[in-house]
């Protein structure tokens, strides 16, 4: 039995591949030709308000829009015809239109057939000569797309853009998208749009600024917004007087002990009472310059959000252009040329705070620092107090000397010279120097001149403590009334002096006759004064007699001696929210005493060891141990929150504030997040010691030993994005 093959249809196969061709280059010409019809669109009929005339002469035209149907089963028939002809069309979709006239109570049904799409084999230049008749019907076809109901145009445009080429629906988005868009910021109230950004983070505020001028303008100009923001992030800052100048001191960061909390820079002469009134004339100046600025500022910031009509500036034709202030943490490559092409306006002081403060913050995240090595003291001196602001570095060490470095630059400035004994304690606050040493003085210095403008004598031995003791807001009044300074010695007590006016007056006194700044001994230890800390009007002493003493400095008075400690004691702070204060002991526990009645609250153990540092911050009580460790505890509750390990010997020095601590012991310098506990980064490595650490929001400054020399290295964190122009906020 033979068999047989099957026979292909050759024909049939052709046929179907060049269907699929012809509808592949349709669907490339034609990105739309495929989409269905959507529900909303679907054939229905409406009741047209169409003018008289208008059907009736479009009636009998082939290429008309409108086309009359005298048979819809006919209509029918023709347009699958043309469908069939063209092998690719979709399904036949009508649409009736009720075509009402007022003049005529007959109505006459039309309906709009959808034609067959083109095929992708024709020539343009067939349907050249019905392009004549097609541009004049044009207008009739606007107008009546004009007349027509909602529903209708929505059709009609689905349908144009179904036979429409990819370079007309690119042209035709090009059209919609920026009319679908609408400022919704910029419709709003000023008021309601300043409530609106409120509610935005910073970095939702920076790319909010981005969007446009007028965003930009009410978000850099918003004071409230940036101030809250501060707040929020726990960025410590000084209330902006919005009546001071606008000048670079505005902006100084980091100083331990700002300006604007001292003297005047200048000294009395015979000349006082012409240059103070000529200053206060200045001053008068200055604050009606300053008002007319803030009053042009805050009228060009509602300028932008209204327009420069409803709120002209004084007369001046000033645009409302950007702000000067940029967003990005660096104010950007361009900052010089668009400096040129804008008018300066009044910044806004919080916005700047803010960035200032969020720059440096991510720099100590992400440890972008500029490293300044610089030498110090003679071979193995040990650095025994260090104290640092933008300015300066003063260094107190074994040697009897007190040196000044330039901050910036490690060059020295100063070597004071005068104690005959290393130098242990010492303090400044702002131009004014004190100083404690092994030959049992108190000198006061003149920072700027290198002077030693005092003597203080009366200790029989080693000053080992010292703190300039400011007045404070305590419950209403200032305490104490002036500026004091609190001395510990090894000979058990300790006096209290007034603080010299180094700036205001040119008086000296050097030891010989009766010393007006002497003020009185306070006397209740036993034995060497090891520790002291003052707030107000209270001061609390540690000594070696394993006594806490709490004191009434103006009046010199004991008000309670706590014992419990059973070795030395080496450490004390006051949390004076709490009117509590800590101690550090020999005997390896911190206690936590009760400033009020004078009893130990809590006995915080873990430590194995000397206790020998403590610190404190609103949130955190941190202790520093020769066992190696570092422990953070819970003010109020007394818990231990975390324990830092990680160091090889006896911590020597460390700093805290409420994100990180800073401490140093043999072998480097280690950085902590003080929330997890977790190591962040090793500042500092090789070195055989650290004599002093510290630290403020934008430098870390340490005192090293390494390889028998002893230098200093400062770990600046305030050069990346706000010195040297790098990268934007979020780049």
């Amino acid at each position: 039995m033979s068999l047989t093959p099957p026979v292909t249809d050759s024909t049939t196969t052709s046929t179907t591949n060049n269907t699929t061709a012809l509808v592949t280059r349709a669907h490339n010409r034609y990105p739309l030709s495929s989409a269905m019809t959507p529900p909303s669109l679907k054939p229905h009929t409406l009741r047209n308000t169409t003018t008289k005339g208008y059907t009736t002469k479009r009636r009998n035209s082939s290429s008309s829009m409108l086309h009359t149907v005298p048979n819809i089963d006919t209509a029918s028939s023709t347009a699958s015809a043309s469908s069939t002809e063209d092998g690719y069309n979709h399904k036949r979709a009508k649409l009736d239109l009720l075509l009402h006239d007022n003049n005529n109570s007959n109505n006459v049904f039309y309906h709009i057939d959808q034609y067959a799409m083109p095929s992708p084999s024709h020539h343009e230049d067939d349907e050249y000569d019905n392009t004549t008749d097609i541009l004049r019907q044009l207008p009739d076809m606007i107008h009546a797309y004009d007349s027509l109901s909602l529903e209708m145009k929505s059709y009609i445009m689905f349908q144009l853009l179904k036979r429409s080429s990819t370079s007309t629906l690119q042209f035709v988005n090009s059209m919609i998208v920026p009319a679908l868009k609408r400022d919704f910021l910029a419709s709003l109230p000023l008021e309601l749009a300043l409530n609106v950004i409120s509610h935005l983070d910073a970095l939702s505020l920076c790319r909010a600024a981005c969007v446009s001028r007028k965003w930009r303008s009410v978000i850099d100009s918003d004071a409230n917004t940036w101030r809250r923001l501060l707040d929020k992030d726990g960025f410590e800052y000084d209330p902006v007087d919005e009546d001071e100048e606008d000048d670079d001191d505005t902006y100084s960061f980091g100083s331990v002990l700002d300006s604007e909390l001292g003297y005047n820079d200048h000294s009395m002469d015979t000349g006082e009472e012409e240059e103070q009134q000529q200053q206060q004339e200045e001053e008068e100046d200055q604050h009606h310059d300053d008002d007319e600025q803030h009053a042009n500022a805050h009228i060009q910031w509602r300028q932008a959000w209204y327009g420069a009509d409803c709120y002209p500036l004084h007369g001046s034709n000033s645009s409302t252009t950007t702000s000067r202030m940029e967003i990005d943490l660096d104010f950007g490559s361009n900052k010089s040329q668009q400096q040129q092409q804008q008018p300066r306006r009044h910044p806004n002081p919080y916005k700047e705070l803010y960035r200032h403060q969020y720059t440096l913050q991510q720099n100590w995240r992400k440890g972008r620092f500029k490293r300044t090595r610089f030498e110090g003291p003679p071979p193995d001196t040990v650095v025994t107090c260090l104290q640092f602001d933008d300015d300066k570095i003063i260094t107190g060490a074994d040697d009897h000397s007190i040196n000044i470095y330039d901050t910036r630059t490690g060059r020295r400035m100063h070597t004071l010279s005068g104690h005959d004994g290393g130098v242990w304690a010492l303090q400044y606050y702002n131009n004014t120097l004190v100083s404690g040493s092994t030959d049992r003085t108190v000198r006061v210095w003149d920072i700027r001149k290198g002077l030693c403008t005092h003597v203080f004598q009366g200790h029989s031995s080693t000053v080992r403590c010292l703190q300039i003791v400011q007045p404070t807001l305590v419950n209403g009044r200032m305490e104490p009334s002036v500026p004091l300074i609190v001395t510990g010695s090894r000979d058990s007590t300790l006096r209290v002096w007034r603080l010299p006016d180094v700036e205001r007056s040119n008086e000296t006194f050097y030891g010989s006759g009766v010393n007006r700044w002497f003020i009185h001994t306070l006397t209740g230890h036993e034995q060497s004064v090891r520790a002291l800390a003052a707030h107000g009007n209270k001061l609390v002493s540690g000594s070696y007699d394993c006594t806490v003493c709490i004191w009434d400095i103006q009046q010199g008075r004991l008000i309670h001696r706590m014992g419990g400690h059973v070795q030395k004691v080496y450490s004390v702070v006051i949390d004076p929210e709490r009117q509590r204060c800590m101690s550090g002991s020999m005997d390896s526990t911190v206690r936590i005493w009760d400033m009020e009645h004078g009893h130990c609250l809590r006995v915080l153990e873990g430590h194995s060891i000397l206790v020998g540092l403590l610190g404190i911050t609103p949130n955190y009580l941190v202790s520093a141990a020769a066992d190696s460790t570092l422990r953070i505890w819970c003010p109020e509750t007394g818990t231990c929150r975390q324990v830092l390990w990680g160091h090889r010997g006896a911590i020597t020095c460390f700093q805290h504030n409420e994100n990180a601590v800073i401490s140093g012991s043999e072998g480097g310098i280690k950085m902590w997040d003080i929330k997890t506990g977790h190591l962040i980064r090793d500042l500092i490595t090789g070195v055989d010691g650290v004599w002093r650490v510290a630290f403020d929001k934008r430098r870390c400054v340490a005192a090293v030993h390494r390889d028998n020399v002893t230098s200093f290295e400062i770990i600046d964190f305030g050069v990346h994005g706000l010195e040297d122009q790098g990268q934007d906020m979020f780049g």
